[in-house]
């Protein structure tokens, strides 16, 4: 469509450079109209006549390049001047006429029933743009049937622009706003939030300012801060406690030594992982449950997480519970030889409670106490001649209780113990609590 429209002005203003084309000769009598002949080879230039009378305005400039006669040669010419003769003698004058019409009522329609008012004026002042180019171009047209032609071009200009502003203005609405953030008494978008703001700010503003600004204080909000870990894990900021910057995830922990730094790099992914474990909160510098959200992107790690009090160790029984739970969430995020290592030490020790971990052929691979690992299930009899290998051999996923006597390592004498024992992946995660007599 373009280039119909280019072929026209271009045909105008040629046709109207030919037709002032020729010799300059004196001024003759004017005879009677004859056949028009073949045309002549044009001769040198005449001498310059008397000037005639002013001559009526011209119309105005055309919105588009000039054309230097010298630059388009004879057969250009002819050959633009056969298609235009073409396209006037196909018979089309009526079509183009309708069409015409019908594009100015489907364009005025378009126009009247927009809502906006500002919209609207930019559509209307866009109507009126493309009309006064196309006024200029008829100004130079050679008869009736191209203006009616370049009437058809110019209503599917303009319809075509109008269609495309539409467009445009819904792209932008389309366009994501900035979303605000959730409120805080919904703790796990409002978690969600501020690790998706925190990947913004790096994609925007680049990994040093990132870094920079959340390893401060005012990035802080109460129990929220951000962490980041590098591409090779090691972490980049940790504005609740600045020691941890510049440490791999191996050395970032938590109360009893938990590793908290291998488990949330280890679980991150693309699309984001939940990790529940025990941590400082800074805002009531008190150990308790954090829940963190992490999301990694070009290898970096990026989380957040928000705290709760959590399953108080009054409660025995539910603490237990939750003990094994957190041992199970541990080695789904960084495997069982880690997992194992960490229970094998006495650091895992959370006053009565420890975990123990039992193969599927009934051996004991993770126990703070080196005596029991390698101990056969058949071996677990206990002080008053209890077997209770096969209660903790027939735990299910669903977990059972197992009572019996044993050494409680916080007191130091043998207690009652209530262990809550649970298989996963064939393995049975199991700790306890004890009775106090």
């Amino acid at each position: 469509m373009r280039t119909l429209v280019a072929a026209i002005l271009v045909i105008g203003i040629l046709l109207s450079l030919i037709a002032c084309s020729g010799d300059t000769g004196p001024v003759g009598q004017t005879g009677p109209a004859g056949p028009q002949g073949p045309m002549g080879a044009v001769g040198p230039q005449g001498p310059a006549g008397d000037s005639g009378p002013p001559g009526p305005p011209a119309p105005p400039a055309l919105p588009v390049p000039i054309v230097d006669a010298v630059t388009v040669d004879d057969a250009t010419i002819a050959s633009i001047i056969e298609q235009l003769q073409e396209l006037l003698e196909s018979g089309l004058t009526d079509a183009r006429r309708k069409d015409s019409e019908r594009l100015d009522n489907l364009i005025h329609l378009i126009i009247e029933n927009t809502r906006n008012p500002a919209f609207k004026e930019r559509l209307t002042a866009l109507d009126r743009e493309i009309h006064r180019v196309f006024v200029n171009a008829a100004a130079a047209a050679p008869d009736q049937d191209t203006e009616q032609t370049l009437d058809l071009v110019e209503g599917i200009v303009v319809l075509a622009s109008i269609m495309n502003s539409i467009a445009e203005v819904r792209i932008e609405a389309a366009a994501e706003k900035p979303v605000s953030a959730p409120p805080r008494w919904e703790p796990a978008l409002h978690t969600q939030h501020l690790v998706r703001e925190a990947i913004n700010k790096y994609q925007s503003d680049g990994l040093g300012a990132t870094v920079a600004y959340y390893n401060t204080q005012e990035s802080m909000d109460g129990q929220w801060y951000t962490f980041i870990f590098d591409e090779n894990d090691v972490m980049l900021a940790h504005a609740a406690n600045p020691g941890f910057v510049g440490k791999p995830a191996s050395e970032v922990y938590g109360p009893n030594n938990f590793p908290v730094g291998e488990a949330v790099v280890a679980l991150a992914d693309e699309d984001g992982e939940w990790f529940s474990y025990s941590f400082i909160n800074p805002a009531t510098n008190g150990v308790e449950k954090k829940h963190s959200w992490m999301v990694e992107v070009d290898g970096l790690t990026f989380g957040s997480g928000w705290y709760e009090r959590g399953v108080s160790k009054a409660d025995a029984q539910d603490y237990t519970r939750d003990f094994v739970k957190r041992a199970i969430d541990l080695y789904n995020a960084i495997g069982l030889e880690a997992t194992v290592a960490y229970y094998n030490t006495k650091e895992s020790v959370d006053g009565q409670w420890y975990v123990f971990i039992i193969d599927e052929n009934g051996y004991t691979i993770g126990h703070q106490n080196p005596m029991f690992i390698g101990r056969d299930h058949s071996e677990r009899i206990d002080s008053e001649g209890y077997f209770y290998g096969d209660d903790l051999m027939s735990a299910t996923e669903g977990g059972r209780w197992v009572d019996y006597v044993l050494l409680n390592p916080e007191t130091g004498d043998e207690r009652q113990k209530h262990t809550w024992a649970v298989r996963h992946d064939g393995l049975i995660f199991s700790s306890g609590w004890y009775e106090n007599r």
